[in-house]
């Protein structure tokens, strides 16, 4: 008598982001995760101004996203006390989790998926992924279109801005965050896919690699959506340190532009599709 074959479940992998003031961007960033895969979504809303709270509303009713209002005292780091609350919010909804903020995209190279990404390399348990830094294509200003439009020109992979990166992780394994990679039990440290261990809570890596995932970063934009990062300011810091503020130095050594970065704009159709689908402008 023959047998049913055995399944195995896809793994859920969630991602935990804290967002100020992001209205612009919200929609794109977790139109495009949800369409790698990516669920549950949660976004922790700091104290927005814009239209952020509105267009999570949207998006959570579309299940696309999560939005938890999130405030803090003045001597706390927001971004890492979101990401704690995040690690007990998704334990048992979640195998997997990645820490990104909304500035940042995750490419899967070889894997339609991140769960087929996760599948193949999973043994990992923390997969450290490197940034690839996006310039601002020469953009003084926001013009119409989607980030991944309008952002086609990148570092080359050498910079040394490519060798921070952002890990997925076994949410079973996590403890804590750091801004770059989180804390695991017994005080591991993640891994790259070409086999460097990274030190407990590291962010950067000694060589960098893009082929297989990475992370983009778009760091810049043009010139006057850095004049509004600049006032928002860092997430990873608290209201009363004096690096929480961002300076226009930061946007002349990071607009980088040697190379094109194009593949990511094939996922535009998509992502425009399903944001018509909910009613959302991209």
């Amino acid at each position: 008598m023959p047998t049913e074959p055995h399944t195995t479940a896809a793994p859920r992998v969630a991602i935990c982001a804290i967002a100020k003031d992001e209205g612009p961007y919200i929609a794109e960033w977790a139109a495009y995760h949800h369409l790698i895969g990516f669920d549950p979504i949660v976004v922790y809303d700091h104290e927005s101004r814009d239209d952020t709270a509105a267009v999570l509303e949207r998006l959570h009713a579309a299940g696309l996203a999560e939005r938890i209002p999130w405030s803090v005292a003045p001597d706390v780091k927001p971004q890492l006390a979101a990401h704690a609350d995040g690690i007990a919010r998704l334990a048992g909804r979640a195998e997997w989790i990645a820490f990104i903020d909304l500035d940042e995209l995750l490419v899967f190279e070889r894997h339609d998926s991140v769960q087929a990404f996760v599948e193949q390399f999973g043994a990992l348990g923390s997969i450290a992924m490197n940034w690839k830094m996006l310039g601002s294509a020469g953009h003084e200003q926001r013009t119409p279109g989607l980030v991944i439009e309008r952002f086609d020109r990148c570092a080359e992979r050498s910079y040394r801005g490519n060798r921070q990166v952002k890990s997925l992780s076994r949410l079973d394994l996590v403890t804590g965050s750091g801004l770059h990679t989180p804390q695991l039990r017994g005080g591991r440290g993640g891994q790259t896919l070409l086999g460097e261990t990274l030190a407990p809570v590291a962010g950067d890596t000694r060589e960098i690699s893009h082929s297989i995932a990475r992370v983009n970063h778009y760091f810049t934009r043009s010139r006057a959506e850095w004049d509004e990062k600049m006032a928002r300011g860092k997430g990873g810091k608290s209201a009363i340190d004096p690096r929480k503020q961002r300076n226009a130095e930061e946007f002349a050594i990071h607009d980088r532009n040697e190379e094109a970065e194009l593949q990511i704009g094939a996922f535009a159709p998509d992502v425009r599709a399903l944001l018509d689908d909910i009613g959302l402008e991209a």
